[in-house]
Protein backbone atom coordinates (compact mmCIF):
# COMPACT_ATOMS: atom_id res chain seq x y z
CA UNK A 1 0.00 0.00 0.00
CA UNK A 2 2.87 2.66 0.71
CA UNK A 3 3.98 2.37 -3.07
CA UNK A 4 0.29 3.44 -4.10
CA UNK A 5 0.51 6.02 -1.68
CA UNK A 6 3.66 7.31 -2.91
CA UNK A 7 2.72 7.23 -6.52
CA UNK A 8 -0.72 9.14 -5.23
CA UNK A 9 1.85 11.67 -3.66
CA UNK A 10 3.76 12.67 -6.96
CA UNK A 11 0.55 12.02 -9.42
CA UNK A 12 -1.88 14.64 -8.54
CA UNK A 13 -4.71 13.56 -10.94
CA UNK A 14 -4.64 10.34 -9.52
CA UNK A 15 -5.68 11.21 -6.96
CA UNK A 16 -8.45 13.39 -7.83
CA UNK A 17 -9.17 11.08 -9.79
CA UNK A 18 -9.86 8.52 -6.45
CA UNK A 19 -11.51 11.35 -4.77
CA UNK A 20 -13.92 12.36 -7.64
CA UNK A 21 -14.87 8.91 -8.62
CA UNK A 22 -15.88 7.81 -5.48
CA UNK A 23 -17.29 11.10 -3.79
CA UNK A 24 -21.37 10.32 -3.75
CA UNK A 25 -20.21 7.69 -0.81
CA UNK A 26 -20.40 10.92 1.23
CA UNK A 27 -24.51 11.35 -0.03
CA UNK A 28 -25.07 7.65 0.10
CA UNK A 29 -23.50 7.56 3.94
CA UNK A 30 -25.33 10.95 5.19
CA UNK A 31 -28.76 9.23 3.98
CA UNK A 32 -28.28 5.86 5.70
CA UNK A 33 -26.80 7.87 8.95
CA UNK A 34 -29.58 10.23 9.36
CA UNK A 35 -32.35 8.17 8.12
CA UNK A 36 -34.66 10.59 6.99
CA UNK A 37 -36.78 10.31 3.89
CA UNK A 38 -33.99 11.77 0.65
CA UNK A 39 -36.65 14.44 0.28
CA UNK A 40 -34.85 16.30 3.70
CA UNK A 41 -31.75 14.99 3.18
CA UNK A 42 -31.97 17.06 -0.17
CA UNK A 43 -33.42 20.21 1.85
CA UNK A 44 -30.51 19.51 4.17
CA UNK A 45 -27.57 19.60 1.90
CA UNK A 46 -29.44 22.20 -0.51
CA UNK A 47 -29.66 24.57 2.99
CA UNK A 48 -26.48 24.04 4.21
CA UNK A 49 -24.50 24.27 0.94
CA UNK A 50 -26.02 27.53 0.15
CA UNK A 51 -25.78 28.98 3.93
CA UNK A 52 -21.94 27.51 3.37
CA UNK A 53 -21.32 29.62 -0.12
CA UNK A 54 -20.58 25.91 -1.67
CA UNK A 55 -23.57 26.90 -4.26
CA UNK A 56 -26.07 29.66 -5.15
CA UNK A 57 -29.46 29.90 -3.48
CA UNK A 58 -31.41 26.68 -5.77
CA UNK A 59 -34.30 24.36 -5.27
CA UNK A 60 -33.47 21.29 -3.61
CA UNK A 61 -33.10 18.60 -6.09
CA UNK A 62 -35.56 15.80 -5.97
CA UNK A 63 -35.40 12.82 -3.48
CA UNK A 64 -34.44 10.82 -6.89
CA UNK A 65 -31.47 12.78 -7.95
CA UNK A 66 -29.51 11.94 -4.69
CA UNK A 67 -30.31 8.41 -5.27
CA UNK A 68 -28.99 8.37 -9.03
CA UNK A 69 -25.91 10.43 -7.96
CA UNK A 70 -25.08 7.61 -5.16
CA UNK A 71 -26.09 4.72 -7.99
CA UNK A 72 -24.39 6.33 -10.71
CA UNK A 73 -21.12 7.03 -8.13
CA UNK A 74 -21.21 10.85 -9.45
CA UNK A 75 -22.49 13.99 -7.20
CA UNK A 76 -21.90 17.81 -7.65
CA UNK A 77 -19.36 19.03 -5.58
CA UNK A 78 -21.38 21.03 -3.59
CA UNK A 79 -23.39 18.15 -2.45
CA UNK A 80 -20.67 16.05 -1.68
CA UNK A 81 -19.09 19.25 0.34
CA UNK A 82 -22.34 19.34 2.53
CA UNK A 83 -22.75 16.14 3.14
CA UNK A 84 -19.49 15.33 3.97
CA UNK A 85 -20.21 18.57 7.47
CA UNK A 86 -23.43 17.17 7.43
CA UNK A 87 -21.53 14.00 8.50
CA UNK A 88 -19.05 15.47 10.89
CA UNK A 89 -21.62 17.00 12.87
CA UNK A 90 -23.31 13.43 13.19
CA UNK A 91 -20.10 12.37 14.23
CA UNK A 92 -19.33 10.09 11.33
CA UNK A 93 -15.57 9.19 11.16
CA UNK A 94 -14.32 7.49 7.40
CA UNK A 95 -13.19 3.81 8.35
CA UNK A 96 -11.94 2.72 4.30
CA UNK A 97 -8.87 3.59 2.43
CA UNK A 98 -11.25 5.79 0.02
CA UNK A 99 -13.46 7.32 3.05
CA UNK A 100 -10.07 8.51 4.41
CA UNK A 101 -8.93 10.20 1.11
CA UNK A 102 -12.10 11.56 0.14
CA UNK A 103 -12.17 13.17 4.22
CA UNK A 104 -8.75 14.31 3.56
CA UNK A 105 -9.58 16.37 0.56
CA UNK A 106 -12.75 17.88 2.26
CA UNK A 107 -11.05 18.96 5.69
CA UNK A 108 -9.10 20.73 3.41
CA UNK A 109 -11.15 22.09 0.88
CA UNK A 110 -13.85 23.05 3.44
CA UNK A 111 -11.57 24.72 5.52
CA UNK A 112 -11.48 22.50 8.79
CA UNK A 113 -8.91 22.89 11.22
CA UNK A 114 -6.78 19.97 11.42
CA UNK A 115 -6.98 18.17 14.95
CA UNK A 116 -4.23 15.89 15.86
CA UNK A 117 -7.55 13.11 15.74
CA UNK A 118 -7.79 13.61 12.07
CA UNK A 119 -4.18 13.68 11.67
CA UNK A 120 -4.18 10.50 13.56
CA UNK A 121 -7.25 9.31 11.39
CA UNK A 122 -6.26 10.18 8.32
CA UNK A 123 -2.23 9.81 8.41
CA UNK A 124 -0.50 9.72 5.08
CA UNK A 125 -3.97 10.81 3.23
CA UNK A 126 -3.82 13.65 4.89
CA UNK A 127 -0.22 14.41 4.12
CA UNK A 128 -1.04 13.42 0.25
CA UNK A 129 -4.14 16.11 0.41
CA UNK A 130 -2.32 18.92 2.09
CA UNK A 131 0.39 18.22 -0.63
CA UNK A 132 -1.74 18.40 -3.50
CA UNK A 133 -3.35 21.44 -2.18
CA UNK A 134 0.18 22.97 -1.56
CA UNK A 135 1.19 22.24 -4.91
CA UNK A 136 -2.08 23.46 -6.29
CA UNK A 137 -2.12 26.65 -4.89
CA UNK A 138 1.74 27.43 -5.87
CA UNK A 139 1.08 26.40 -8.98
CA UNK A 140 -1.74 29.06 -9.24
CA UNK A 141 0.69 31.84 -7.68
CA UNK A 142 3.34 31.44 -10.17
CA UNK A 143 0.55 31.13 -13.12
CA UNK A 144 1.03 27.48 -14.39
CA UNK A 145 -2.28 26.77 -13.61
CA UNK A 146 -2.76 24.44 -16.72
CA UNK A 147 -6.68 22.46 -15.90
CA UNK A 148 -5.75 19.11 -15.22
CA UNK A 149 -8.48 16.75 -16.89
CA UNK A 150 -11.02 16.57 -14.14
CA UNK A 151 -11.03 20.13 -13.83
CA UNK A 152 -11.97 20.93 -17.47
Amino acid sequence: MLSWLAMLKTDTDSFARLVNANRAILIKTLSLLCQNPLSEVSEALTTHAVTHGYVNIRTPPKATALKCWYISEYAPQWACRSAFDLLCQLGWLPKSDIEKAIAARYLLLNNYSISDDWLKLLGNWLIIAQHISRTRKNSHITGNNTPTENQK
